[in-house]
C-alpha cells in the first residue's frame, strides 16, 4: 500500500479513536450494572448522547481502520492467526459499536415512560447481554494474544508495548482502584479505547521502522 494512503489511514483512525476515547470519559460507564447503566445515560445532555450514540456508532468503523497496522506487524510470523485475531476483533468491535446506539433505546424509553419500573430496566438490559460476550471475553483476549505475541517477539510490534495494551492496562487500573485509589475508577472508561488507538501508533512506527509499509 502507498505510505500516503496508510497515513490516511492512521490519522483517521487515530481522530476516530480520539472522539470515541472522549465519548467513553464523559459517559463514565464503568459498570453495566442496571441502576448504573440506566442513571448514566437519562442524566446525559442531548448534546453528549447524541455524541455517544450516534457518534460512534459511525465513528467505530473508520476507527477499526488501524487494525491494519495490527494485521501487517502479525502477518509476517503467522498468516492464519493474524487473520483469526484480527477478524474476532474487528467483529467484536462492530458489535460494540451497536452498544453505543443502545444508550439511545434508554434514553426514550426514559422519556416517553415516567412510570418504568427496575424490573422494566432489567427485562430491556437483556437485549444488551449477547453484546457482553464480546465486550468482556472475546475483545479483551484477542489484545491480550496480540501482547503475548509482542513478549515473545512473533511480531514486530516491541516488547514494550505490553505496557499500553488495551487488556492489560485494564486490568491495571481496574487493580488500582480497588486497592490503591477511586480516583484510578475515574480514568477506567475509555482507557481501552485510548490503549488501542496507541496499539494502532506502536504498530505503524513499527511497520515504519521495519520499511514494512510501502
Amino acid at each position: 500500500m502507498d505510505h500516503r494512503y496508510s497515513k490516511a489511514i492512521l490519522i483517521a483512525s487515530v481522530l476516530a479513536g480520539a472522539f470515541i476515547t472522549i465519548c467513553d470519559y464523559l459517559v463514565q460507564m464503568i459498570t453495566v450494572e442496571v441502576s448504573y447503566f440506566v442513571n448514566q445515560i437519562i442524566n446525559l445532555s442531548d448534546t453528549f448522547l447524541l455524541l455517544a450514540s450516534y457518534g460512534c456508532l459511525f465513528t467505530f468503523p473508520i476507527w477499526i481502520l488501524g487494525l491494519f497496522f495490527i494485521y501487517k506487524a502479525i502477518v509476517g510470523f503467522n498468516r492464519p492467526l493474524a487473520i483469526i485475531i484480527i477478524m474476532l476483533i474487528t467483529y467484536s468491535l462492530l458489535m460494540v459499536s451497536t452498544f453505543h446506539y443502545y444508550y439511545l433505546i434508554v434514553d426514550r424509553v426514559s422519556h416517553f415512560s415516567t412510570d418504568v419500573v427496575k424490573a422494566d430496566w432489567e427485562l430491556l438490559s437483556n437485549i444488551n447481554n449477547p453484546l457482553q460476550l464480546f465486550m468482556f471475553i472475546i475483545l479483551p483476549i484477542g489484545w491480550l494474544i496480540i501482547g503475548c505475541l509482542a513478549l515473545s517477539k512473533k511480531t514486530i510490534i516491541p516488547a514494550w508495548s505490553i505496557a499500553l495494551n488495551p487488556t492489560i492496562l485494564s486490568l491495571i487500573l481496574l487493580m488500582l482502584s480497588e486497592y490503591v485509589s477511586p480516583f484510578f475508577e475515574k480514568i477506567q472508561p475509555g482507557i481501552f479505547s485510548l490503549a488501542i488507538t496507541s496499539q494502532y501508533i506502536i504498530a505503524y512506527l513499527s511497520l515504519n521502522e521495519n520499511s514494512k509499509i510501502k
